[in-house]
């Protein structure tokens, strides 16, 4: 809802002008891109685009960012668009936020602040509301400080319409907004020690996880890729899987049987997005940081992106500010069912391996995914010759549950496997290792464990 008639409908939608800057070293492709994503972030977050425009940035201004040529030109084709604000596809100083809507007469968002806004939107749970609002503070706190924010021009959750409309206005809500410096950074303490105790609790959950000895795959990709509607595919997970962006922002794990009879656990979190605020990836660190629990790493990536080498980047620099790049990876090339040429198809999986092509929707590529879900888990393990004794049956239904048993057959003193031992069951089994295979002809495993190793 626009701040310039009190009168309009609730529902009414804000018109936004979008500006795209190319600075040195981009090409206007890439620019181009990026500009058509914000589009698709201003649109999720309830406003109508009404124009786009791509300008040229070779010597940005110390106190307005754009030229002054620009600003008169910008400021007149917002103007006649009749825009109620213009968004930047980029980040500015906050006196510079303050002289561009001087400057254009109406607000002036960053991508950064639509992000959020969308973050808060989406936000359902505790936890996930937490993070947002820290996140939205963080950044608002030097744009509020010294700035003169007038009530009549911030919406809020308690504000205009309930908290509808208005880009940039949900999450802490209008009294937030309206706070001076020692509330907000009061209110800024009590949301870390909220946020603390919530990384705690998630710790208690990660260690009970780690004791299960279930291996971990952590799903990662860049927003709207498919990471929910995969999960939804393989667990029945019944996780909020839409065509828009950041559909889900809270981490779910749930527990997967690979072909094998193999069990591991999925993690889906939030999704990925270039230019992500750093705000956002503070707050949602203990989120984030699940991923790097996984022992295997499962990168979706949307095929019939145009796109797409782009949105594969922005995810692994995220995977590298996780430290998370040394993990082992494997590459899902979702959505093939848009896509037309097999051959092309077949390209994908070529480019990096190990990959699967699959339609996460339809099904399509999924058994293949699984199988190769199951080599990069079992390529974590240990080559080892085990020999469990009879009354310790348990462990031994454990092995072939969570590992590879290749070769299996009785002895004296237990039950001989010999397998590819996942990571979290090395401890649990060193007691029962052996140096080799023994014999059959020279009974060499019937001997307990111990004799056999001191052979």
């Amino acid at each position: 809802m626009t701040g310039t008639c009190a009168t309009e409908s609730e529902n009414a939608r804000e018109r936004a002008a979008l500006i795209g800057l190319e600075r040195a070293g981009q090409s206007s492709r890439d620019v181009e891109q990026s500009l058509a994503e914000l589009r698709r972030l201003v649109t999720s977050a309830g406003a109508d685009v009404v124009g786009a425009r791509a300008i040229s940035l070779r010597e940005p201004k110390a106190s307005t960012l754009l030229s002054k040529g620009h600003l008169e030109d910008l400021a007149q084709w917002a103007e006649r668009l009749e825009s109620d604000l213009v968004v930047l596809d980029d980040e500015m100083t906050p006196g510079q936020q303050r002289n561009l809507e001087r400057a254009f007469g109406r607000r002036v968002l960053t991508r950064t602040e639509v992000i959020l806004d969308i973050f808060a939107t989406h936000a359902k749970t505790r936890e996930s509301m937490t993070q947002v609002e820290l996140a939205q503070l963080r950044y608002r706190l030097p744009r509020l400080i010294g700035a003169p924010i007038a009530t009549a021009r911030m919406g809020g959750v308690g504000g205009e319409a309930g908290g509808r409309g208005r880009i940039a206005t949900r999450g802490p809500g209008e009294t937030q907004l309206e706070v001076d410096r020692r509330r907000i950074r009061g209110r800024l303490r009590h949301l870390e020690k909220t946020l603390e105790l919530i990384r705690q609790r998630r710790q208690t959950q990660r260690r009970r996880r780690m004791r299960s000895g279930i291996p971990l795959v952590g799903l990662v990709g860049y927003t709207n890729a498919g990471k929910s509607t995969l999960l939804n595919h393989l667990t029945d997970a019944g996780i909020l899987a839409e065509d828009r962006l950041f559909s889900t922002l809270d981490t779910t794990v749930r527990t997967l049987a690979l072909p094998s009879g193999l069990e591991v656990g999925l993690i889906d979190t939030v999704g990925f997005v270039s230019k992500l605020p750093p705000t956002l990836i503070a707050a949602f660190r203990a989120t984030l940081e699940e991923v790097t629990f996984a022992d295997v790493i499962l990168h979706i990536v949307d095929a019939s992106s145009p796109r797409q080498d782009l949105e594969f980047a922005a995810t692994e620099d995220i995977l590298r500010e996780l430290q998370c790049e040394s993990k082992p990876r494997l590459t899902a090339w979702n959505k093939i069912d848009r896509l037309d040429d097999p051959v092309e198809i077949n390209a994908l999986t070529l480019r990096r391996a190990p990959s699967a092509a699959i339609s996460a929707l339809y099904g399509t590529g999924v058994p293949a995914l699984l199988e190769e879900i199951e080599r990069q888990v079992m390529a974590c393990g240990l080559p080892a010759v085990l020999c469990i004794p009879y009354d310790r049956y348990d462990l031994v239904a454990r092995l072939h549950r969570e590992s590879q048993v290749i070769e299996s057959r009785d002895a004296e003193a237990g039950r001989l496997l010999r397998c590819r031992l996942a990571p979290h069951l090395y401890d649990l089994t060193a007691p029962y290792r052996l140096d080799r295979w023994p014999e059959e002809s020279g009974e060499a495993g019937a001997a307990h464990p111990d004799s056999l190793m001191a052979e």
